[in-house]
C-alpha cells in the first residue's frame, strides 16, 4: 500500500512479487525502469525471475489471476516507464488517478492490463482534469472476455480529448482487443 501523502519510487531492476492482493495507491508511485533494466511485477510463484522464492521447489507455477495488479484510487498520481506486469487479474485499474504508463508490457492478465475510469470526478489536486499518458505499451494474452486497454468517463473525470493514446499494441486476447 502507497498512503496518501507518500511516494515509493521502484528503481530500475527491481522485481516485485506478489503473493495475492495487488499494490493499492493512494499517494504517488514511480516506476522507474530502463529498457536494459525494467521493473517487474508479477506472481510470488513466478520462479523465472529472483528464483524460488516463495521456497516451495517446482510445487506451484505461475497463473493468470495470481494477484490482483496496482490500483490506483482517487487523487493518487501513477507513472510506471518501463515495468513488465504479468500473471495479475488486471494490470493497472485506475479511477480518477494521474495516470501515465509508458513503454511497458503487460501479459498473462485475467481481465483487462489497462483499465482507465473517473467515477469520482476531477482526480486531480488542483481541481483540474487529468489527462492520461498511454503510450507504447505491449499487450498479450489478457482476458478473452475484455479490452485490452478500457477507457471509461463517468463524471468528466479524464480530458481524452488531449489524452496521449499511442502505439500500444495488443495480441492473443481474444475478441476485445482495445
Amino acid at each position: 500500500t502507497v498512503s496518501t501523502g507518500t511516494t515509493l519510487t521502484i528503481p530500475a531492476g527491481t522485481f516485485v512479487k506478489i503473493a495475492y492482493n495487488g499494490i493499492n495507491v493512494s499517494g504517488t508511485l514511480l516506476v522507474d525502469g530502463t529498457a536494459a533494466s525494467p521493473v517487474t511485477f508479477t506472481s510470488i510463484k513466478d520462479a523465472s525471475i529472483g528464483g524460488d522464492t516463495n521456497n516451495d521447489g517446482a510445487t506451484t507455477t505461475p497463473k493468470v489471476g495470481d494477484w490482483s495488479g496496482i490500483n490506483a484510487n482517487s487523487g493518487a498520481t501513477i507513472r510506471i516507464d518501463r515495468a513488465v506486469v504479468r500473471y495479475s487479474t488486471y494490470g493497472v485499474s485506475s479511477s480518477a488517478a494521474s495516470t501515465t504508463i509508458r513503454d511497458s508490457s503487460f501479459t498473462k492478465t485475467s481481465w483487462t492490463a489497462i483499465d482507465l475510469s473517473s467515477p469520482g470526478g476531477f482526480p486531480t489536486n488542483t481541481g483540474g482534469l487529468s489527462t492520461p499518458v498511454i503510450t507504447g505499451n505491449t499487450i498479450t494474452d489478457h482476458g478473452t472476455d475484455a479490452p485490452a486497454i478500457a477507457i471509461s468517463n463517468y463524471n468528466g473525470g479524464y480530458d481524452l480529448r488531449t489524452a496521449n493514446l499511442s502505439n500500444n499494441t495488443s495480441t492473443g486476447g481474444g475478441a476485445h482487443q482495445m
